[in-house]
């Protein structure tokens, strides 16, 4: 299973600065495509509700399946 965190036994061990600058970039260019979309209007804010309601879809099934205990190795 992937981690978020930073520093000392994370993964890269990335400082806290490092971890708030990609999270900045990151919600930055997701905000900049939606706001792209709904400036844009027409065909492409129609397809906006895609790309929240997917990536929202799929936290709630993964959170769901590992508090069931599926993703978390103690399913029998």
């Amino acid at each position: 299973m992937g981690q978020n965190g930073w520093g000392q036994g994370y993964l890269g061990e990335y400082s806290i600065a490092a971890a708030f600058v990609f999270e900045l970039v990151a919600t930055f260019l997701f905000v900049v495509v939606i706001l792209g979309s709904i400036f844009a209007g027409g065909h492409a804010i129609s397809q906006v509700w895609l790309f929240v309601t997917a990536p929202v879809t799929g936290g709630l099934t993964a959170g769901l399946l590992f508090k069931s205990g599926m993703l978390d190795g103690t399913a029998e």
